[in-house]
């Protein structure tokens, strides 16, 4: 049948069988396509694809917003390269469908969340929207310098600089390759988006637009070794560049780390910890780095490295790939391939992150579950007839960085200098060396969180120890005993507190659970839930 449509490999597309094989990992038990596994229709498959694409060309079928969904959702993971049992011809595959793809850009009839990627990248440099002059902010606080003839450069990318997860990790990074002693140097604003997406998702314009900008740059600063942090970047600056005459010596950061410490064999603390590795496609199977990120993780004494069941050349991709990070056309169901691959590492008793949150010397206990409020995973403790100091916790959920610690009653005098405001308001309603008997006010189980003020509300224990007299001789409120709380999730600033029981004494406290409404009291509705919106300022002593 004619062709009403051409692409480079046109000629080869009907050789495809659909027999399966590519949807599948080595030992056939699981469905190895993110795309088929998130939808199960063989419409999803490689194979069916190659069908889809045969009649599109031939003009069978026309270019509908079905199609094109269908063809930009591949993840690009090449899982089907790796399975199909056909040779030359398997290498093929997805070369097809970025081309396939490629047509459709040229058509104008792409899927609108590409769309929108496509254009930010055009118009602002960057999937994100974010200035250029900002680009660079994520090394704030790392002595990275700006390149200038060192040994390496390294790049972060656009998530590197501008996502929040992805700032942490070129951070992260970056100060172990200063710590291995390695001489590298950043671009910071002057860095530019690499394109691997751009390409993957078919606008081959806009790819040759970035590449050779990037090129350029590079042979004018004469860089000649580049350490990438994400392998998207490795995959473009190692495969797509020297066709446009950007050869470069390119590493993964896990490369790199891997080489020094088998060269260096420095000595590493221990850490005793179940982990597992998760292989990128763009690292693994198309750049065929497996064993570099395993050998720095089994580096670490006492770690206990488990795979996964699909691991190496099997590994089961998280649907990233091809764009879907930002355009994320796999769907949120439970089949969606980043679940899928979250329960199977959870499958393996590796610990996503485990912290220590209180001093195990003393007698804090934890009783309370946590709660977890916009990314952060909020924790406060028990032990206050014991002697301890009351706090509440915020850490990361993404890897269990501290963010903030809200200390409820104040501590040592030397600390005083450094006290936040409420604390030193606080201060002046205590008497006596309270500090050496902890105080007490620990935050074990009441917590509530109301979105519509965005505030987290905590309800504080008794002092330790319980009786006044002991505890504060010559009385005070002995704030912020039996109150409740109200902060800033994201940063743990003080907002208000109502204390319920002033000058407490024998377990009288506000640590009961609490219930957030909106009430109508006499006609009339309140500021603000519970109406304790007005005792919102700093206290000398207890409002009400």
């Amino acid at each position: 049948m004619e062709r009403v449509r051409e692409i480079e490999h046109a000629d080869i597309v009907h050789r495809c069988f659909r027999c399966g094989y590519c949807k599948f990992p080595e030992d056939y038990v699981d469905f190895n396509c993110p795309s088929y596994q998130a939808f199960g229709w063989d419409t999803y498959s490689p194979g069916g694809r190659m069908w889809l694409i045969r009649a599109w060309l031939t003009g069978e079928i026309e270019t509908g917003p079905g199609l094109a969904e269908i063809l930009f959702s591949c993840a690009a993971c090449d899982n089907c390269k790796e399975q199909c049992v056909f040779p030359r011809f398997k290498d093929f595959l997805p070369e097809i469908f970025r081309e396939a793809r490629a047509e459709l850009v040229q058509e104008g009839r792409i899927p609108p969340p590409v769309r929108d990627f496509l254009k930010a990248v055009s118009v602002h440099g960057n999937p994100y929207k974010q200035p250029q002059a900002e680009r660079g902010n994520w090394a704030e606080g790392v002595d990275l310098p700006q390149y200038s003839g060192q040994e390496y450069l390294f790049y972060v990318g656009c998530v590197g600089s501008y996502d929040e997860v992805g700032r942490k990790m070129a951070r992260s990074v970056g100060r172990m390759l200063l710590r291995a002693g390695l001489s590298i140097g950043i671009l910071g604003k002057e860095e530019h988006c690499d394109g691997n997406e751009v390409r993957v998702l078919g606008e081959n314009g806009l790819f040759t637009a970035l590449a050779e900008e990037n090129i350029f740059q590079f042979r004018e600063k004469r860089i000649r070794k580049i350490i990438t942090l994400d392998p998207h970047a490795l995959n473009t600056f190692r495969r797509d560049y020297p066709a446009l005459r950007g050869t470069f010596e390119v590493f993964h950061f896990t490369e790199v780390l891997a080489d020094w410490l088998r060269r260096e064999k420095p000595t590493m603390n221990p850490w005793a910890v179940k982990v597992t590795y998760h292989d990128p496609c763009y690292l693994g199977r198309h750049n065929l780095v497996y064993e570099a990120p395993r050998s720095v993780l089994k580096a670490v004494p006492g770690l206990e490295l488990r795979e996964m069941r699909r691991h190496g050349k099997n590994a089961f991709c998280c649907g990233g790939g091809g764009g879907n990070f930002f355009t994320d056309l796999l769907g949120v169901g439970e089949d969606r391939p980043a679940r899928v691959r979250v329960r199977e590492a959870r499958e393996t008793g590796a610990e996503v992150w485990s912290k220590v949150t209180v001093d195990q010397s003393k007698s804090y206990t934890i009783t309370g579950a946590p709660r977890v409020i916009d990314g952060r995973v909020l924790i406060g403790n028990g032990g206050a007839e014991y002697g301890v100091r009351g706090y509440v916790s915020a850490y990361d959920a993404e890897d269990g960085e501290m963010l903030w610690r809200f200390y409820t009653v104040p501590g040592a005098p030397e600390e005083s200098a450094e006290e936040p405001e409420y604390l030193k308001a606080a201060r002046e309603t205590w008497n006596g060396e309270f500090w050496n008997l902890g105080g007490g006010g620990t935050v074990w189980d009441a917590m509530a969180y109301d979105p519509d003020l965005d505030l987290l509300y905590i309800g504080v224990g008794n002092g330790s120890p319980w009786n006044q007299a002991y505890r504060s001789p010559g009385g005070g409120d002995n704030l912020y005993l039996s109150s409740i709380v109200a902060l800033r999730p994201k940063t743990g600033e003080y907002v208000w507190h109502y204390q319920t029981t002033p000058g407490e004494t024998w377990d009288y406290t506000a640590t009961q659970q609490m219930t957030l409404a909106d009430l109508t009291i006499d006609g009339q509705q309140p500021v603000s839930r519970g109406g304790l919106h007005e005792s919102h300022h700093l206290p000398a002593a207890r409002r009400s």
